[in-house]
This record gives structure tokens, sequence and C-alpha cells, in this order.
């Protein structure tokens, strides 16, 4: 444990003191709870989705949803909610909630949990939505309940008698990925998801499905394309530039994309950060013929912001200036990630971050970042071969320099593993889980 924690002060970014004094607080409050009482932190990522730090202090301007009783009119026409989770993008669900309210037959309501974020995102894209805290589905008895989470479901929809008040619950998985390093850890969180709600139906992509033989009964287990593709496939499909990326316009570009897991003693060891950000931005500062996106995990940051133990909010803001200063690097908060896939050559990206599988529809280098103090378990081991590794900087130069020169080994590896994996590439998917719920309730 001390050399990992000599590791991440070794590890600071040294172009600005004060980035070296807060990756010192890390070490500091690693520590620190090493000194502290076993069991005196707790750590549960969806207490942590409210901190402080991400409420805004005006709270009452916050888009409120419609209230219950709109969803307890009485109507002839199919009831169908769809959960909007947090730890789960808009794309997720995005295209399902269009084909449905298209459909004429249907009454469509997202269910929101009430974060900021998700409920700005409602009221941005004018969809239908009540907030999770004034929903009862005791009370609305839908059709049809869509529940997008592979790790959790609120307890306020996590019923063991929901089937009383349900047609059919049905599954979606939001990703393609798997996330855990163990696939019995994996539909362990599934189990945990689930057990209490018992899905009639589970959807999922090509590879997820592969890997549910064995924890899912084989009849529940439908294969459908993941919805998180149909948005992605539109936006690769668009020619237009964003202009955060203007500067890096005829350099080779490598979007560096992060992983999640700071926890209250270390970094899981699927994040590496602290090994590389040094000469990251050495490099790249030194390499201006080359261009770097920096696209943080959301996690991430609030991980680093927690109760100020890390960084602040200033911190954040003198290295965002560092970034739009410097004439290649780009610190990125698109919220579309499609632009920084566009605007990219190749990726460094932590060794299970979820983009690992979604990058593959670009065809471009993937370069998964490791830890050379740890070991490190990989998701999808089956898949090993498709990505190129690094086990330390000089690795990750040497990848950063074949692209620059042209190489790519694998470019025929990362196309089938993409063909596997991924269903439909087509924009369809939204349509083709409507089209399920259509043969449950219309027996169509």
């Amino acid at each position: 444990m001390r050399a990992r924690i000599k590791k991440w002060i070794d590890g600071v970014l040294t172009a600005r003191p004060s980035w070296s004094r807060r990756f010192m607080k890390i070490a500091l409050h690693i520590q620190n709870t090493i000194r502290t009482t076993p069991g005196t932190f707790t750590y549960d990522i969806h207490q942590k989705m409210c901190v402080d730090t991400f409420l805004p202090k005006d709270q009452e301007l916050l888009p409120t949803g419609v209230p219950m009783s709109e969803l307890l009119v009485p109507t002839d026409k199919k009831r169908v909610r769809i959960v909007y989770p947090s730890g789960t993008s808009w794309s997720c669900i995005g295209t399902v909630y269009e084909a449905l309210l298209r459909d004429e037959r249907y009454q469509v309501y997202v269910i929101a949990e009430n974060y900021p974020n998700y409920l700005r995102v409602m009221a941005d894209k004018g969809c239908a939505f009540i907030n999770l805290d004034n929903y009862d589905v005791r009370q609305d008895k839908p059709d049809v309940l869509i529940l997008t989470s592979y790790s959790w479901t609120d307890p306020r929809l996590c019923l063991s008698d929901i089937h009383m008040y349900v047609g059919k619950v049905l599954a979606l998985f939001p990703n393609v990925v798997i996330n855990e390093t163990d696939m019995d850890e994996h539909w362990r969180w599934v189990e945990n998801a689930y057990a209490a709600v018992d899905p009639d139906y589970y959807l999922f992509d090509s590879l997820p499905h592969r890997f549910s033989a064995g924890y899912i009964p084989a009849e529940k287990a439908k294969r459908m394309g993941c919805p998180i593709f149909d948005e992605l496939y539109e936006k690769m499909q668009k020619t237009d530039e964003h202009p955060a990326y203007a500067k890096l316009k005829g350099k080779k570009t490598f979007l560096w994309a992060t992983d999640h897991g700071l926890n209250e003693t270390h970094a899981i060891e699927a994040l590496a950060i602290d090994v590389y950000i040094k000469d990251m931005f050495a490099y790249f500062s030194a390499h201006p013929e080359c261009g770097l996106i920096v696209r943080l995990h959301p996690y991430l940051k609030r991980e680093i912001l927690e109760s100020g133990a890390f960084w602040t909010e200033n911190d954040f803001r003198k290295l965002k200036e560092y970034c739009e200063n410097s004439p290649n690097i780009v610190w990125d908060e698109v919220p579309d990630y499609s632009y920084a896939f566009l605007a990219s050559d190749a990726m460094l990206v932590d060794m299970n971050c979820g983009f690992l599988i979604s990058y593959l529809c670009t065809g471009k280098p993937i370069c998964r970042l490791m830890r050379d103090d740890m070991e490190v378990r990989s998701i999808h081991p089956e898949l090993m071969d498709t990505f190129s590794y690094a086990k330390n900087f000089a690795e990750c130069q040497r990848f950063i320099e074949d692209v620059s020169a042209g190489v790519d080994a694998k470019l025929e590896l990362r196309r089938k593993t993409f063909e596997d994996a991924v269903l439909h590439f087509d924009g369809g998917n939204g349509r083709r889980v409507k089209e399920f719920v259509d043969s449950l309730i219309f027996d169509v």
C-alpha cells in the first residue's frame, strides 16, 4: 500500500504545483484512511450520486415532471413506463421511448430518478416524465414496466409482489460490456438488482446474451440489439465537427478516456490515471503535432471532488484552463461523446471502461492502459487479442507512435469483435424493442 501511495505522488502532473498538492491530498487521504478503524468508512455509489457538490442551490428551479394524478386519468391506451436510473445514459432508452411514443396505442412515461442532471435531460428533450419520488407503481398499474439497470433497482420498484400491479416486467440491459472481471460476480449484481422483481424477460445484446447462459433462464433471455447503439449509429454518420476540437484539426489525435473507481483506500486496479497523467501531459506538450482529448468518466470527477478530499472545483478549473491554453490538448466536457469518437484517430482507455466496445464502431485502434503495480484482471478475457496494451507509459508511447505512423495490426480483429458483440448497428434497436412490446401486448 505504501508503494502505491508513493506512485500516486510520483505520478502527479507537475506543470501546475496546485495539482501536485491535490494529488498529495489523495495520498494523505489514503494514509489517514489506513489509520482509521476498519468499518468506519462506507461507500455506496447510489448514495453518493447526490453529494452536496452536485446539488444546485436553487433546487426549486429543477424540472418537476408530471404529478402522479396525471398517470391515473383513465385511458384506453396501453400504459408503458420506462425507468431512467442513475448511471444510465439517455441513449440506453431514448429510441425505445421515441418508438413507443409514435404509436398512438401507447401512453408512455419515463420514471426518472431524482438527480438534477436526469431531470434536466427529461425537460430539455420535452419528455413526458414523472419523478420517481412521486411515483407509485401500485397505483399506476402499468401494462409494461421497462427497467434499465444491471446492478441496482430502486427499492420503490423492487417489490416482491410487483406482478400483481404490472402486466409485464422487462429488464433492458443498458450496456454491452460485462463490467466485472468475474462472471459470477457480474451475475450476482444482476440477481441483486432483479431478484425481487423477477422480470418476465431480459433483453440483451449479443455479447451479454452469450454470457447469460447458465445464469438467466434461456426462455427469459432474449437476444436483441442494444438501443445505446442507435444514437451512436446516427451520430457516426454525421460530417459536422464540434468546435471544441477545432484546434486538433490536421493532427493525429488520441482520445484518453478513463474509468472510475476511487474509494476510501485506493484506486481500483483498472483505474490508471495516476500512473499515466504526468507522462501523458508531458508527452503531448512536447509533441504539438499530435492531439489529445482528455475525457474523464463523470463518476471519477465526483469521486475526486467528494468532500474536497482530493481536488476542488477550482483545481478542475485550473486543469481545464491549462488545456484551453494548450495548442493540442482538449479538456473534453462535450455531452455527446460521439464527437470525440469522430475527432480522434485512436483511443487510450482504462482496462475495463465501457468505451471498449462502443469505440469499436469507429474501426480505430484502441490501447488499454494497465497499472504496473497491481495485477489487473480483464473483463472479457476472450477479447484480449482485439486490443493493444500498455503496462507503463513507454509502451503507451510506442502505441502512439505506431498509430502516428499508420501501423494498425489489429484492424480486422476489431471489426470481427464488434460484429460478434453487437447484434445490430443500424439505428433500429429501439424499434425492435418496441416491436417486442407489441408482441407481448397485442400478440402480434
